[in-house]
C-alpha cells in the first residue's frame, strides 16, 4: 500500500497508456486502468467510463470494462449500456462534431475491482507535419503501478520531455522501431499545485511526446492552409472602403482590424477539418462571425490586399505553462492572431476589439508564436509590455468653498490594457447606466450625492 493513502476513496493499482504511430504518422491510443473502490464517495467519479473522438479523423473508441466484486464474480460492461452523443463545446460560442462515448460500470461495491480499457485509432493524419501525445504521470488517486509506452517507426522524428517530475524514460531503438517508456510507481495523489507559476514551469508531471520534425515543417503546413483558404478571392473593393484616406500604415491597418474585431462576432464553427483548418474571408464576411483563426485568416487576406506583409501566427494563450520549443507540433497551440512585420511589427489579436493594433492582452504577450510562412524557422516570443504601457492616471481637483457647493472634478486616464478593460466595461452599458454607475463611485468614494458631468472621451 502506498504511504497516507488510508483515507483515499480509491486506489489505482495500474494506470497504464500505450500509444503507436504506424507509418503514415496515424496514432493508436490504447488507455487501461485498474482501480479498487474503497468507498462510496468514490462511485460519482469513477462509476462512468467515457471516450471522446473527433469523427473528422478518428474512428468510434473501443471500449471494454469489467468489474470484479469481492466475492470474484466477474461483472461485464454491457455494450448495449453505451450512450453515444455529440457534445457541446465548453465555450459557447464554438460549435463542434466531438463525440463522446459513456456509460455506468456495473455492479460497483466497497472492494470491488474495476478494469478499463479504451482504444482509440485515427483513419487519418490530423496535421502532416506530426502528432502531440500527452500522459499525466500523477493523479489525485494514490497510483501502485504506472507503465507509459510510445512506439512509432525508425522513420519518425520522435522526441520527447517529461516536465515537472524527476522521471527519466527509457529510450529503445532498433533497425526499425523506437520505444519510448516509463515503469514507475507507486505514485502519491496530487492533494494541489501551485498556480500562477512562470510559463516555463509545468505544476504538475506530464509525459509529452511528439512526431514533428521542425517548427519550419509546422509553418509550412498551416501558412500553405491558409494561403489555400484565401486563394484568389479577391477584397480589393472592402479594403478600398475601410481604408478610405487613411495615409499612414498604423491608420489603415487600424481601420482594417476594427472592422475584422468589431464588424465580425467571436463564433466559429469547427466541424470536421474545420478545428484546424479556417474559413475562407468571403465565408467569415457572409456569415458575419468566425472563431479565432477565421478571423485572422480574414483579417491576413485584407491586410495583404492592402500591401502588408501579413501572416497568421499561432500561440498556446496563457496564462499557464506555454509552448514547448523543442516539440514541434500545431497540436500544443489553442489560438490564432497577426503578425505584420515592420517598424513596428505589429501582433494583433482579431478576437479583442478594445485594444489597438500595437498591443496585445496580457494572455497574449511573451508566449511562443508560430508565424505561418514559408520562412519561419523556429519560435518566436510576442512581445511583452512596457509598464508605462498600461497605466491608470487619476487627477483629483477640488474647489472648496465657505458660502456654495463643494466641487470635486475626477479625470482619469487609461492606457494600453487597462484601457481595453474600462472600453469594454462601458460599452456593455447603457448610457444611462454609466451614469448611474459613476453616481454611485461617487457616492462610496467621495461621499457625493450629485453627478453634475459625466464626459468620456471615447469607446472606439
Amino acid at each position: 500500500a502506498l504511504e497516507d493513502d488510508s483515507d483515499a476513496a480509491v486506489e489505482i493499482l495500474l494506470d497504464e497508456g500505450h500509444y503507436v504511430f504506424d507509418q503514415d504518422g496515424r496514432l493508436t491510443s490504447e488507455t487501461r486502468q485498474v482501480f479498487q473502490i474503497r468507498r462510496r464517495d468514490a462511485y460519482g467519479n469513477h462509476g462512468i467510463v467515457s471516450a471522446y473522438w473527433s469523427p473528422w479523423f478518428q474512428e468510434r473508441p473501443v471500449i471494454r470494462a469489467r468489474v470484479i466484486s469481492p466475492s470474484g464474480h466477474v461483472h461485464e460492461l454491457d455494450e448495449a449500456t453505451i450512450e453515444e452523443l455529440r457534445i457541446p463545446s465548453s465555450n459557447p460560442n464554438i460549435f463542434t462534431d466531438r463525440m463522446l462515448l459513456r456509460a455506468p460500470l456495473p455492479a460497483l461495491s466497497i472492494g470491488a475491482i474495476a478494469e478499463v480499457q479504451i482504444r482509440t485509432t485515427d483513419k487519418m493524419k490530423a496535421s502532416s507535419s506530426g502528432d502531440l501525445v500527452r500522459f499525466l504521470l500523477r493523479s489525485t488517486d494514490p497510483i501502485r503501478r504506472m507503465r507509459v509506452t510510445v512506439d512509432a517507426p525508425i522513420s519518425l522524428p520522435m522526441k520527447h520531455r517529461v516536465l515537472g517530475a524527476e522521471i527519466s524514460a527509457e529510450v529503445s531503438i532498433d533497425q526499425n522501431h523506437q520505444r519510448l517508456r516509463i515503469d514507475t510507481g507507486p505514485v502519491s495523489p496530487l492533494t494541489s499545485f501551485e498556480t500562477n507559476l512562470p510559463a516555463v514551469l509545468m505544476p504538475f508531471p506530464l509525459l509529452v511526446a511528439t512526431t514533428g520534425s521542425t517548427w519550419s515543417a509546422c509553418a509550412m503546413e498551416y501558412a500553405e492552409l491558409v494561403d489555400g483558404r484565401i486563394g484568389d478571392q479577391s477584397v480589393d473593393a472592402i479594403v478600398a472602403e475601410l481604408i478610405g484616406d487613411a495615409q499612414s500604415r498604423l491608420e489603415k491597418v487600424s481601420k482594417i482590424m476594427s472592422m475584422v474585431c468589431r464588424d465580425i462576432r467571436y463564433t466559429g464553427i469547427e466541424f470536421g477539418s474545420s478545428a484546424m483548418a479556417p474559413q475562407t474571408p468571403h465565408e467569415t464576411l457572409g456569415r458575419g462571425y468566425g472563431d479565432c483563426k477565421d478571423k485572422a485568416t480574414l483579417a491576413v487576406a485584407l491586410l495583404r490586399a492592402a500591401g502588408f506583409d501579413a501572416h497568421v501566427a499561432l500561440i498556446d494563450s496563457g496564462p499557464g505553462f506555454d509552448t514547448i520549443p523543442d516539440l514541434p507540433s500545431l497540436n500544443h497551440f489553442d489560438h490564432a492572431i497577426v503578425y505584420v512585420p515592420g517598424q513596428p511589427e505589429l501582433w494583433i489579436d482579431p478576437t479583442d476589439e478594445f485594444m489597438p493594433v500595437t498591443q496585445l492582452s496580457s494572455s497574449n504577450r511573451g508566449r511562443y508564436a508560430l508565424v505561418a510562412s514559408p520562412g519561419t524557422q523556429e519560435l518566436v516570443k510576442t512581445p511583452l509590455a512596457r509598464s508605462s504601457e498600461n497605466r491608470t492616471r487619476t487627477r483629483h481637483e477640488f474647489v472648496l468653498s465657505d458660502t456654495s457647493t463643494n466641487r470635486l472634478t475626477v479625470r482619469t486616464e487609461y492606457d494600453g490594457e487597462n484601457a481595453a478593460a474600462m472600453r469594454s466595461f462601458l460599452s456593455s452599458l447603457t448610457e444611462t447606466e454609466r451614469r448611474e454607475w459613476y453616481q454611485r463611485v461617487g457616492l462610496e468614494s467621495f461621499a457625493s450625492e450629485r453627478l453634475e458631468k459625466l464626459e468620456i472621451a471615447s469607446l472606439e
